[in-house]
C-alpha cells in the first residue's frame, strides 16, 4: 500500500550520448556490411532462439546484412548459443562475447537497428542507449517500450518468430531516409523522457511530495486499501 515512484533510468546525453559525439562517430564509421545487433545477457528469457529463427525467415530479403550478438552469460547458456550457431552454418550471424564501453557505442551507432527479443524485461537499458544513438529498435511486448510503436521509432511486437521476422523484413525494406527518421524520433523520446536530467527532476519532485512540499507527480502510484 506504499506509494511507488516509477522513474526511468537516465541516459547521459551530455557526454556519452551527446548529439555531437554520436554524429562524429557515425561520420567516422566506415561502410561495413549492414548489421542488426543484439546486446544483452545470454539467457533463455532474452529470446535469442526466437531471434535466430526470425533471422532465418528473412534470408531472402536481408541482402548481405549481418546479425551480431554481444553479451555474457552462464557458461551453459553461452554453450547453447555457440552450438546453435555452429549447427546452423549461417555465416551472417556472429557471436562476439561481451562488448562494453566504446566498442558497444560503436556497435549501436553503426547498426541498422538494435533487436531485443526478450520474453520479459523490466526496462532494457540498451534500448534507451540505442535510441540515444539515433538507432531504431525492435523489441517485444515483454518489455515496457510501447513508445517505440507510438512514436514511430521502432517496433514493439509479440515475442513470436512471425512477429519478429515481420519487423526485420520491414526494416530491410526501408530506405536510408526512413530509417533515419525513425532514429531521430527515438532520440527525441530519450531527450524528453530518459535523460539523466529528466530522471533527476522526477526523483526530486517525488521527494518534495513525500516531504509535503508539492503535489503528487503523475509517476507516483498510490494504492488504497479496500
Amino acid at each position: 500500500t506504499s506509494p511507488i515512484a516509477v522513474v526511468p533510468n537516465g541516459v547521459d546525453l551530455d557526454r556519452t550520448f551527446s548529439r555531437i559525439r554520436v554524429a562524429e562517430m557515425r561520420d567516422g564509421v566506415a561502410s561495413p556490411p549492414p548489421a542488426v545487433v543484439f546486446i544483452g545477457r545470454i539467457h533463455p528469457k532474452k529470446g535469442l532462439d526466437l531471434l535466430l529463427d526470425a533471422w532465418g525467415e528473412c534470408r531472402a530479403i536481408r541482402a548481405g546484412a549481418r546479425l551480431l550478438l554481444a553479451g555474457y552469460g552462464e557458461r551453459s547458456h553461452v554453450r547453447w548459443l555457440e552450438n546453435r550457431l555452429a549447427g546452423s552454418r549461417d555465416d551472417s550471424v556472429e557471436f562476439l562475447g561481451p562488448v562494453t564501453g566504446e566498442k558497444k557505442l560503436e556497435m549501436l551507432v553503426g547498426s541498422l537497428a538494435l533487436v531485443l527479443p526478450s520474453l520479459s524485461e523490466n526496462y532494457g537499458m540498451v534500448v534507451a542507449e540505442a535510441l540515444a544513438c539515433g538507432t531504431p529498435v525492435i523489441t517485444t511486448t515483454g518489455t515496457p517500450w510501447k513508445v517505440l510503436r507510438d512514436e514511430g521509432c521502432g517496433w514493439w511486437v509479440r515475442p513470436e518468430v512471425e512477429e519478429l521476422s515481420g519487423a526485420l523484413k520491414e526494416l530491410f525494406g526501408m530506405g536510408h531516409q526512413e530509417r533515419t527518421r525513425k532514429g531521430e524520433a527515438g532520440r527525441l523520446v530519450v531527450e524528453r523522457e530518459h535523460s539523466l536530467v529528466r530522471s533527476a527532476e522526477m526523483i526530486e519532485r517525488a521527494y518534495l511530495w513525500a516531504l509535503g512540499k508539492g503535489n503528487r507527480p503523475p509517476w507516483i502510484d498510490t494504492c488504497e486499501l479496500s
